[in-house]
Order: structure tokens, then sequence, then C-alpha cells
């Protein structure tokens, strides 16, 4: 789909052992990093899956459309996605939850120094129903802003290209997922709301396929999550590990105080 931004991570040699699985990550961040570690430490060989992982970019309805074409076996994204194409007839579901409050910081330039700045200005998003629009229109509501009267929103890629459209100027605030928020403020944005801080109860990254690929292949299914589980302890047992791979997917993030705050 040249809609979407697909950047294929090498996998090896192509006669691995086990099936053949494409799993689509939509994060580069923190919360995307369980798919990351379970590919480069060989996590999903070991547990027989011979697993291509890609990046979806920003989320949202037509990086879903991946999964729901069959160009991808696993969507690793936010439940809210999800949702609203079921309640549109598909047959996606969530297989198990990752991060599972939303854990964004809503960010702007320093001249920004509230809310009420905002108005009249331009808000950037990962992607329209993407956990970044959410977390936008979530904030600017707390702010007593009406989204797409007050303030604009505008896709405008991921955690690094929306963070440089802060520091440029050409847009207002954007929210930011560590490390990009710890990284932002570092360089002297301005914190404007600490969303994840309101503990709001909602599926901002996780595991989803299709119940067809269930019924069909739940041995796949199985493994994936048994390797999924496992990454995620590794992450936690394993922290040079862990903070190796979250720079390499980060664009190469080699700041110490960054990568230690993330973890």
């Amino acid at each position: 789909m040249a809609a979407i931004f697909l950047f294929l991570i090498a996998i090896g040699p192509s006669n691995a052992i086990g099936q053949k699985f494409v799993v689509g990550n939509t994060s580069i961040g923190a919360p995307g990093l369980p798919i990351w570690v379970a590919y480069e430490t060989g996590i999903f060989r070991k547990n027989g899956l011979d697993a291509q992982a890609v990046w979806l970019g920003g989320g949202g309805p037509i990086t879903i459309s991946v999964i729901l074409s069959g160009e991808a076996q696993i969507y690793h994204g936010a439940g809210n996605g999800v949702i609203a194409s079921n309640l549109g007839g598909s047959d996606l579901v969530m297989i198990a939850g990752g991060t599972t409050s939303i854990n964004y910081w809503l960010m702007s330039g320093p001249e920004t120094k509230s809310g009420e700045q905002l108005r009249g200005g331009t808000i950037a998003i990962g992607g329209f129903g993407s956990t970044t629009d959410f977390a936008a229109r979530f904030a600017l509501q707390k702010f007593g802003l009406v989204p797409g009267k007050d303030v604009t929103i505008v896709p405008a890629g991921n955690n690094p290209t929306r963070m440089g459209a802060i520091e440029t100027g050409r847009m207002q605030a954007t929210p930011l997922e560590p490390p990009a928020s710890i990284l932002a403020q570092k360089k002297g944005l301005h914190l404007l709301m600490d969303i994840s801080a309101l503990n709001v109860p909602f599926p901002h990254t996780g595991p989803s396929t299709t119940r067809r690929l269930i019924q069909n292949n739940p041995d796949a299914v199985r493994k994936f999550i048994r390797s999924y589980v496992e990454a995620v302890h590794r992450i936690k047992t394993d922290k040079k590990t862990g903070m190796t791979v979250l720079s390499k997917y980060f664009k190469g993030l080699d700041d110490r105080e960054v990568l230690e705050k993330t973890y």
C-alpha cells in the first residue's frame, strides 16, 4: 500500500524454521519495544516464528488496513483503532495488553505556556484515528478547547518528525511518548500537560490480529504471544539490551540520560 510507510527490518535467512509472520509495529518509542526486542534477540525464531518486523507509521485506520488485507498477521498498535474497525464490521481482536494507559506528554514550544495559547494554533499528531489523535483531543478538551474548531489537528508523522515541527515553530504542540517526550523536555520544549499522570485507562499499545487467523492458525498465534511475553520479560530483566534496541530504532538515540529515564 503506497499510502503507508513500510520500513522493512532485515530478518536473516529466508529458510529459517517455523511459520512466516509479518508483525506491523506502529511505535519506534518505548511502547513498541517488545516487538523490536523479540526480533533483535531472536525470540521469535526461538519460539518457531520466522518473523518480519515492519514499521507501519503513526497508527490509525490506514495502518490497520494492512492487517485486514493480509499483508501482515499482527498489528501492534492502539486499541481504539481496533474497536473502530470492529464497529465497521471487521474481525480484528486484541490478543494482549501492552501499554494500558495513555503514555503521552503534550509538549509545546517554549513560548506556549498555557492551553489557552493554543487557540487558533495547530497540534501535530501521528495520524487520524491514532493514539496521538485521541491524546491531542483529550488534552484540548481538558483545556476547554474544541478540537478542529479552536485548534487545528494535523497528521505529521512519527515522534521525531513531530518534535522537529515544534522545534521549528511550524506547529504549536504535539503529544509525545518516551523517549521523545523526555528528549523534547531536555531540548527546552515546554511540558503543557502530563497526560500519563492522569492514569487514564486506555489500550495505548498491544498486539491485535484477526479472528480468522486465530481460528485457522492458533498455534502460530500462541507462538507470537509466547514471544511477546518473553520479550517483555527480557526488557524488564536485561536493561542493556532494552536500551540498545531502543536506541537503534529511535533514529540512533544515544543520549544516555534520556535512555535511562525512558527505561
